[in-house]
């Protein structure tokens, strides 16, 4: 239960960080935009032209991997427009787009919370299952133990009788004789 509350504090603590993150990124991205206006509409356009062109020398260079790598999950066509849209989006520092990544960190945040919940209350369960198991077991085996100790007890009922019956059967035995002569 102490690892779940400390994993718990853990997620908290990584969602307060990631949440500061993305605060600073938004003041950044102001101030970023106001040097955009700066930028003329040639200096834009290099810029995307670089990020461009260090699209097209990850994806060249990733080409040569992948015939190594037939099965790799990221060298899928959604993968490779998944990086284009990113890198677009690294281009177009817009506040709305910062915005939206926002939104996203909260819920991110609550997930782990809740999925660091749910595994301490399985834990919590799988541990008592385990004790109750346990108990089960410690009742039959308790249970088997009486029983071959009251049969055993039988046993040696049944074999004192038989022995008596003999020596009853051997002296009636010995009196018919007896009495005959």
């Amino acid at each position: 239960m102490n690892d779940s509350f400390t994993l718990i504090q853990e997620v908290t603590k990584f969602g307060d960080t990631v949440k500061a993150k993305v605060k600073s990124k938004k003041k950044r991205s102001s101030q970023n935009k106001q040097a955009e206006v700066q930028l003329t509409p040639q200096e834009q356009q290099e810029r995307q032209e670089q990020l461009r062109r260090v699209y097209t020398f990850n994806n060249v260079a990733k080409r040569g991997t992948t015939q190594s790598l037939p099965q790799h999950p990221f060298n899928t066509r959604q993968f490779w427009e998944f990086q284009r849209d990113v890198l677009n989006g690294m281009a177009d520092t817009s506040y709305d787009r910062l915005q939206n990544f926002e939104e996203l960190v909260p819920n991110i945040v609550d997930t782990h919370k809740d999925l660091a919940t749910r595994i301490a209350d399985m834990n919590r369960q799988m541990k008592l299952e385990q004790r109750r198991n346990q108990e089960v077991l410690n009742n039959i085996t308790t249970s088997l133990s009486n029983h071959t100790d009251h049969q055993s007890q039988q046993q040696a009922l049944l074999s004192t009788i038989s022995a008596q019956l003999h020596h009853l059967a051997t002296s009636q035995q010995a009196l018919y004789c007896i009495k005959q002569t």
